[in-house]
């Protein structure tokens, strides 16, 4: 029994300000979904379900959701689930474009579009604003960069994600955590061709030089440790770059956030963890994305009728996923299908039987994870991928407090 939530995003979940946040009423977006999971223990055994047997799952945006109710209100436990599951999100983020200017303004500009501005209590001012009015000032002021995300607010989200994976201030359950090979790829901008072009782009990302050129070095051009399927030259279109950017885009955004919440877990917690690596391109992919973000979902969930995928863009728009595929793919989704169906019903990945590979847990002495291989075989590695390129990026991030949990807006 699956029941898929709404929440409320943008302006509505995630504006921001000192007032706001002294209310109680900051992120509500994630008190949405708090009071999902209290509704599905309150009502789910009405509908068959078993409140006791809850797996909370998320993919990117919802895979970091998932890490934000893991941790919400400190990590304490509700007993509102009883197992995890984030694909390509890590449990804490690490990089992102928000900065304490850009929410600032996205606030200010919402309370001056609706006339809130000079008001003495600009919170009950915001609350008597027709919905119309409200929808268009939100509408405006996305023009701010992601200015409307999770911020720490001392009570759901109550510290910094890293600080609390380092003193296991999480529930501790069961959980899955992966990634694809080429996550970047989706994320990247085509036609950076020179080392100079690729700096001034990593510049906007509030690196130093110094930090940039330690970048560079770790990501050196025609490496074999960078996105594993793109390591042919490629034309001025795609950019003679394109290997490296997207390998570092894809390592800020997911893989290195990973890689440090993987082994704060097994630090902390004795609840066992599942590691994955996705290897497969589905059909209409071209490889310039490869393994890219998003592609395993249709493997996990069975959709080899490509539901939802129209044809028109890929790669996350494309045909249907299983069209020209071999046999072995149809095996290969079995088998991911049934791990997870296992994994849900008993948080453990390898309870059902059919499946000839088993799942390692990760360990802090084993880091074994299984890996859904491109030739759609089924077999453990060691984690090992860009171990010291993880490691820095790790490093220039424990010093800042994302998300901005020191921030005060005037």
């Amino acid at each position: 029994m699956a029941v898929s939530i709404n929440y409320r995003l943008a302006g509505y979940g995630f504006l921001y300000s000192d007032e706001i946040a002294k209310a109680g009423l900051a992120n509500l977006g994630l008190r949405d979904q708090r009071m999902a999971l209290h509704w599905i223990q309150e009502n789910i055994a009405g509908f068959g379900g078993d409140p006791d047997k809850v797996t909370i799952w998320g993919e990117s945006a919802g895979a970091m959701s998932v890490g934000y109710q893991v941790r919400a209100f400190n990590g304490r436990d509700d007993k509102l689930f009883h197992r995890a599951m984030a694909d390509s999100g890590a449990i804490v983020g690490l990089f992102a474009r928000t900065t304490s200017e850009g929410i600032a303004n996205a606030y200010k500009n919402v309370t001056r579009t609706v006339g809130c501005d000079a008001s003495t209590d600009q919170l009950q001012c915001l609350r008597a604003v027709p919905a119309d009015k409200f929808k268009d000032a939100v509408g405006a002021s996305l023009s701010v960069a992601s200015a409307y995300r999770p911020l720490v607010d001392g009570d759901i989200v109550a510290a910094s994600g890293i600080k609390q994976m380092k003193e296991g201030a999480f529930v501790k359950v069961p959980f899955i955590a992966g990634d694809n090979t080429d996550e970047g790829t989706g994320f990247s901008p085509f036609g950076i061709n020179t080392e100079a072009e690729l700096r001034s782009y990593l510049g906007k990302y509030e690196f130093s030089e110094q930090d940039i050129s330690a970048l560079l070095d770790l990501y050196p051009a025609g490496s074999t440790d960078l996105v594993l399927h793109n390591l042919e030259p490629w034309n001025a279109t795609i950019g003679a770059q394109w290997s490296r950017v997207s390998s570092i885009i894809g390592d800020l955004m997911f893989i290195a956030p990973t890689y440090f919440s993987t082994r704060a877990w097994v630090k902390a917690s004795d609840a066992p963890l599942y590691h994955y690596r996705y290897d497969v391109t589905p059909n209409g992919v071209p490889n310039v994305w490869s393994a890219t973000h998003f592609m395993e979902v249709p493997f996990f969930f069975h959709n080899t009728e490509g539901t939802g995928f129209p044809g028109k863009s890929p790669p996350w728009l494309g045909p249907n996923p299983f069209d020209n595929l071999p046999q072995a793919a149809l095996t290969l989704t079995d088998t991911m299908c049934a791990m997870l169906v296992s994994f849900v019903h008993t948080g453990n990945p390898n309870a059902f039987s059919g499946t000839s590979v088993k799942w390692p847990r990760f360990t802090a002495h084993e880091k074994k994870r299984i890996l859904f291989a491109s030739n759609f075989t089924t077999h453990v590695e060691t984690d090992t991928t860009r171990t010291r390129q993880h490691e820095f990026i790790v490093s220039k991030f424990e010093g800042r407090s994302y998300p901005w949990n020191q921030m005060r807006l005037v």
